[in-house]
């Protein structure tokens, strides 16, 4: 039976840092530990080039979009390499291949009827790309909280499928 290995998708607005080592060394457990029970097991981790503080990372650094998070990128790879931590599938959602099946999942979701237009709005970190239901400050980056406003998509369903 073929399984998957994961990690979180990571944001490519910095250095890779302990707690991403540390996720990667988990599922590179998991997956050792699956295969002592003969799974075959794709260990999979990848970074999400599309959140506000890249923007925010990427002003400051003061280069182009494309060499932040290419840059950004191959540092999480070369870190699970050098560090002997299995990722056979690593996905950038930059890559053509990714946005192609986000395409088309959000297509099949569209014609099922399964994603609708809504409002929403809360407090917000840009640092932790995280909303709050309640205070002033971000109580992991102690910075001021925003009233954040937008227009999104939403879902009521779980799609899995093997497609």
């Amino acid at each position: 039976m073929k399984k998957y290995s994961t990690t979180p998708v990571y944001y490519a607005s910095g250095s890779p840092h302990l707690g991403h080592t540390y996720t990667t060394l988990v599922a590179t457990c998991l997956r050792r530990y699956a295969e002592i029970a003969d799974h075959e097991v794709i260990p999979a981790s990848g970074t999400d080039e599309h959140v506000q503080k890249i923007e925010q990372a990427v002003t400051r650094a003061g280069v182009s979009l494309l060499q932040f998070v290419e840059e950004r990128s191959n540092e999480f790879a070369s870190l699970w390499q050098s560090l002997a931590l299995p990722v056979d599938l690593f996905t950038r959602t930059a890559q053509a291949n990714h946005q192609s099946v986000a395409v088309d999942l959000w297509e099949r979701m569209s014609a099922n009827g399964d994603i609708y237009k809504g409002h929403y709005e809360g407090l917000y970190c840009a640092e932790c790309e995280q909303y709050f239901t309640s205070g002033e400050i971000c109580p992991t980056h102690r910075v001021p909280l925003q009233k954040f406003a937008e227009e999104s998509y939403f879902s009521d369903c779980l799609l899995i499928s093997s497609d």
